[in-house]
């Protein structure tokens, strides 16, 4: 047994309802540990004091009076302490939630997503104005080309006649296409084929005027 055990069984020691070997061991310990000797022993003239002393204290005539009178005026005072804390614990979540409702970022729901514009094109035309315009100035190429070629097959000079031939077709070109025209107009086969390439001018000798 140690101090800590002996300091938990005091009062049943003082009380006389330690027995057995719990009390043979507490008496062991008690003789052996002078600090435990002098608790008890204090203890111990505490307990004869108080129960040899009889004499109990004269209450005054008004002590009754005194005493209801504290109760019943300290009744009020509760009740508006309670009140006051409550009413403060009511303006402190009032607070805390418009300091939430002010702090918090509000945000709008999503709107339906804008689709994009409809792609236009130079002149004020559109997607399918352009494409109609690149179609027919193939098929003006390749019908120039065609009646062309057919011409050098023949033999037959065609400088004179790709202006009317284009007449004849009633196709507006655009100025690209009739620079290429110019160039097979003119023997720039190159200048037709890759447009920006301008074939050299042609070497003139005497044999060209040779008959």
């Amino acid at each position: 047994m140690n101090c800590g055990d002996v300091e938990r069984l005091l009062d049943a020691h003082l009380d006389g309802q330690l027995s057995g070997s719990l009390r043979l061991e507490f008496e062991a310990h008690r003789v052996r540990c002078r600090r435990c000797q002098q608790t008890l022993a204090m203890l111990e003239a505490c307990t004869h004091v108080i129960a040899t002393d009889h004499r109990q204290p004269a209450l005054s005539d008004d002590f009754t009076d005194r005493l209801m009178s504290r109760i019943a005026d300290g009744s009020p005072r509760l009740r508006v302490r309670r009140l006051a804390i409550g009413a403060a614990v009511a303006l402190q979540a009032a607070a805390a939630v418009l300091f939430v409702s002010l702090m918090w970022p509000w945000q709008a729901p999503p709107g339906r997503p804008e689709l994009p514009a409809e792609p236009t094109f130079a002149h004020g035309t559109g997607l399918r104005d352009q494409r109609a315009l690149v179609e027919a100035q193939e098929v003006l190429r390749s019908e120039i080309l065609g009646v062309m070629s057919a011409k050098m097959e023949a033999g037959r000079p065609i400088r004179s006649h790709w202006a009317d031939l284009v007449q004849s077709l009633n196709l507006d070109i655009s100025e690209p296409l009739a620079q290429q025209l110019q160039n097979l107009a003119t023997g720039d086969f190159l200048g037709a084929l890759m447009p920006g390439f301008h074939a050299p001018p042609p070497v003139v000798s005497d044999k060209s005027f040779s008959l």
